[in-house]
């Protein structure tokens, strides 16, 4: 599935780009590179946040694991 759909008005509107348009679509372009650069910062905020989530569910699994095979029955009601 493509990232960007191109619709056929939207060729046709950069066919009729004169160099007078220039400037504004590179302006535009920038914005929108501005803004995909901060969606991008976003994600590895979030995904560095999931890792560090995942690393603090990862030890806790393994300190169950470590007490219940220890013989802990410290969770476990009398």
């Amino acid at each position: 599935m493509p990232l960007v759909r191109v619709q056929s008005e939207h060729i046709e509107h950069l066919a009729s780009v004169t160099a007078d348009d220039l400037p504004v679509l590179l302006h535009k372009v920038n914005e929108l590179y501005e803004a995909a650069t901060a969606m991008a910062n976003d994600l590895s905020a979030l995904y560095q946040e999931l890792e560090t989530i995942r690393a603090a569910g990862a030890e806790r699994s393994a300190a169950l694991l470590n007490a219940d095979a220890g013989g802990d029955d410290t969770d476990q009601p009398a």
